[in-house]
This record gives C-alpha cells, sequence and structure tokens, in this order.
C-alpha cells in the first residue's frame, strides 16, 4: 500500500488460516486456463463512493492488482454492493448481487452491520444478532458450485474516525468486527482490517498522519469520516 508501512499491513491481515480455497484460487489464476470470476459485496464504500466507480473503488483495485500479477488469466469483477445495507440484504438477495459461478468473493459487512453512529454501538443483542445474519451469509457463499474463496474485507465502524467529543465517536473495540473475523476464522476465510492496520497511525497520529489519510476529500475541505478510500 502507498500510505501503509509493511509492519502497518502486517497488522491488517487479520486471519489468514490454511487459506485452502484461496490458495487453489491463486494457483488457477497462475495457470491461466480459465476466466476468474470474482463477486464483491458490501454496502457504499465497497461500491465506491467518492470514487470513480470501476476504476478506483477497492474490489476494482483488487480485480487489477490480479489482473496485472497473472497476466495469463482473465479476470471479470462482478461489484454486488449496495450502498446502506447490512449483510441480511445480500443474504437474501444473493441470486442478484453474486455470480453462481464465482471463484473468489470479496465480503465487506463491518460498517453497516455495526450500526449507523448516530445509533450509537449496537447492544449485546443486536451484535448477536448481526453474527447470526453475517453466518447465514457467509454459509450461503461457501456453498457456491464452484466452492469460492472467501475474503472477509474489514472497514471501520461509523465514528472510529470521529475527532474528539463527537458524539459518534468509537473505540477501537467497539464494532462488530471482531465477532465476524472470529466467525471467518472458524471456517477457513481469511480476513483484513483496515482498522487494524491504520488504527495506530490515523488515531494515535503515528508518523504524523491522521484519519484525513484515508478518508474520502473529494468535496474540498470537507472530509467523509464515514467512506474510506
Amino acid at each position: 500500500s502507498r500510505l501503509l508501512s509493511p509492519s502497518a499491513a502486517a497488522r491488517g491481515l487479520t486471519h489468514l488460516g490454511p487459506a485452502h480455497a484461496l490458495r487453489r484460487f491463486l494457483h488457477r489464476a497462475a495457470r491461466g486456463r480459465r476466466t476468474l470470476r470474482v463477486g464483491a459485496v458490501g454496502g457504499s464504500v465497497s461500491w465506491g463512493s467518492g470514487v470513480e466507480r470501476g476504476v478506483e473503488d477497492w474490489p476494482s483495485v483488487v480485480a487489477q492488482a490480479l489482473r496485472d500479477y497473472y497476466p495469463r488469466s482473465r479476470v471479470e469483477l462482478a461489484n454486488g454492493c449496495v450502498p446502506a445495507t447490512p449483510s441480511s440484504f445480500t443474504s437474501a438477495c444473493i441470486q442478484n448481487l453474486v455470480p453462481r459461478d464465482a471463484d473468489l468473493v470479496l465480503v465487506e459487512f463491518a460498517v453497516h452491520d455495526s450500526g449507523a453512529g448516530e445509533r450509537g454501538e449496537p447492544g449485546a443483542d443486536e451484535r448477536a444478532a448481526s453474527a447470526v445474519r453475517y453466518e447465514r451469509l457467509l454459509r450461503k457463499l461457501l456453498l457456491l458450485p464452484r466452492r469460492p474463496a472467501v475474503v472477509l474485507v474489514h472497514l471501520p465502524a461509523v465514528g472510529m474516525a470521529m475527532g474528539e467529543g463527537h458524539p459518534w465517536r468509537r473505540a477501537y473495540n467497539q464494532t462488530v468486527e471482531d465477532a465476524f473475523a472470529a466467525i471467518g476464522a472458524y471456517y477457513g476465510a481469511p480476513s483484513v482490517s483496515l482498522r487494524s492496520a491504520a488504527w495506530r497511525l490515523a488515531r494515535e497520529h503515528g508518523h504524523g498522519m491522521n484519519w484525513t489519510d484515508f478518508y474520502d476529500s473529494s468535496q474540498g475541505e470537507r472530509y467523509d469520516f464515514i467512506h474510506p478510500l
């Protein structure tokens, strides 16, 4: 990453495990014998809010990186992300949002399943319900015909980038991300976390950095501390 040091990027890899399905996907990519289909599900950040969709949204960046690294393979991306939706929405509409023949699916829901900032941190019952819905989606993805690799991508919950005294401000652990990562670990799905990678740099101003280095500034001096880039 242009922003993260190797040590920060390493902190962002919150679970790898044996990664059998991911290794199979990468092996197929290296052989280059057929088209590889990548699906992405999540909210507005992954949909492409604040950036040029199809080019700068992070699922498109990942797909292009795969094309560059594995030039013998044709990589097709189906971005099934829908702004302002939780994992339960995608679970109910999975047949319309994820290709049945997906080889890799990228999943991002820690933002919306953690609750909107004005509602505050979700309570224990709400977190438990979110975990059940998230697990249901994960199981559906893992059972798709090609048994795709599933990678969980966790972004900071709304409020984590807010300044001191802001009513939406959240601490490091005020998110459903850790519960989701545990579910992913149970099913062998690797997970990466922008919160874990960037926290010391952004919240604690390591190397003079701030959350403004990671969030949308397309509106000039007015930063959007909800949609990380």
